[in-house]
């Protein structure tokens, strides 16, 4: 039983030994190793990864030892144990590293070649970004070119739109210039003549007459002067008590003379206005408001107006008489001549009635135009070639003018 146990150790040391080459695998060479104060440290750092062949097929008749095993060496020594167990694993790792070395040449080569692949993908997604980069540069280029035509075609449209408006804008500005040079003649001719042209103005708003051309009343002072001496009561619509005086005079049959009237009546003049009267008790009486008063028949109602040209209703002017103070001789001969025309030739009369329609309505319309003409041109804003209206404006300020 020593023998073998003695055996075993020294197989672990012998086998231990193998492992380097500069010991011979016998007992006194063992011992030698084993009193190495490093010993420890170069099984600790043995090159197991080339581990010569030679020494693998030594080990194997100590491998194949059936006591060769750790469980029965720890029973001679622990220190054997563990010399036991590094040569078994260094066995066991030459054996699988045999079947694993491949496999990681092929990985070491997968590795490689995978490595060769990421780094061709990595220059050709560089490339592909070029690429993509110049892509999208041409594609800047591309819309900037496309936004310059856009903008070359609008600009192009407007320049056509402005040369035409501009053959226009000359076209028209020079008929009227010639209107307006006439004009300006016309206006120069007639400073020279205002002072004289106002003073004869004056003269016939102070000294031409109603009814004739030497003698001139207004309404007013004639109504005052005629009925001066019957008491006449003189009151405006504005009047506070109008209506009172009014009562009082229908009353007592005082004339009344009602001024400043405008082209519009006060309801409550529609009873007198329509005489309307009755009889009750035996009395004459008018309703005049809330009220019925005693109507005498002295009395007499004047209104009068300062408008020059008023315009009442028919139904207004059938219920009083209207006399225009306003009418001169010539005036009534004109009108007269009128008429006599209108029952002779009435297409005559119509022709002409048309022709002075028309003739008012172009001059106002023209006056229209060219005011409208000049505000636009005052509070015209950029280029005025860019302002059709004004454009149109003077077209047509030109096809009137003519």
């Amino acid at each position: 039983m020593l023998g073998n146990a003695f055996s075993e150790a020294e197989t672990a040391f012998l086998t231990c030994a193998s492992f380097f080459q500069s010991f011979r695998p016998d007992w006194a060479t063992t011992k030698q190793l084993l009193g190495d104060s490093n010993f420890l440290k170069k099984l600790l750092e043995y090159d197991k990864e080339n581990i010569k062949s030679q020494i693998l097929q030594k080990l194997q008749k100590y491998i194949n030892n059936p006591d060769f095993v750790p469980e029965k060496v720890e029973k001679v020594s622990k220190a054997c144990k563990s010399m036991c167990m590094w040569v078994r694993a260094m066995d066991l790792y030459s054996r699988v590293i045999k079947i694993v070395e491949p496999k990681r040449q092929k990985l070491n080569a997968a590795q490689a070649e995978l490595d060769a692949t990421l780094a061709t993908l990595r220059d050709k997604q560089k490339k592909l970004r070029q690429v993509e980069e110049q892509i999208q540069e041409l594609q800047d280029q591309y819309e900037k070119s496309v936004n310059e035509k856009e903008s070359l075609a609008r600009t192009m449209a407007l320049t056509q739109a402005r040369l035409t408006r501009a053959g226009k804008l000359t076209a028209a500005l020079g008929d009227e210039q010639v209107r307006w040079e006439e004009s300006i003649l016309n206006f120069e001719a007639e400073i020279s003549n205002i002072i004289g042209n106002v003073f004869i103005a004056a003269a016939c708003v102070a000294y031409f007459g109603a009814f004739t051309a030497l003698y001139r009343q207004l309404a007013n002072r004639w109504i005052r002067n005629k009925e001066a001496k019957s008491g006449l009561k003189i009151i405006k619509l504005t009047d506070a008590g109008f209506l009172r005086t009014l009562e009082n005079a229908i009353r007592l049959g005082l004339p009344v003379l009602l001024e400043e009237l405008k082209e519009t009546l006060d309801p409550a003049l529609e009873p007198i206005l329509l005489k309307q009267t009755f009889i009750s008790g035996g009395r004459m009486l008018i309703r005049l408001g809330d009220s019925d008063i005693d109507y005498d028949r002295n009395f007499r109602f004047y209104m009068t107006t300062k408008m020059p040209n008023p315009h009442y209703l028919p139904e207004v002017c059938i219920k009083v008489t209207i006399i225009n103070f306003t009418v001169t001789i010539s005036g009534l001969e004109d009108q007269l001549l009128s008429d006599v025309v209108r029952l002779e030739r009435p297409e005559l009369e119509e022709q002409r009635t048309q022709l002075i329609v028309r003739i008012n309505s172009d001059k106002n319309q023209l006056k229209a135009i060219e005011d409208k003409i000049l505000k636009m041109l005052f509070t015209s804003e950029g280029n005025i070639l860019d302002n059709e209206e004004l454009i149109n404006t003077l077209q047509e300020s030109k096809a009137r003018g003519f």
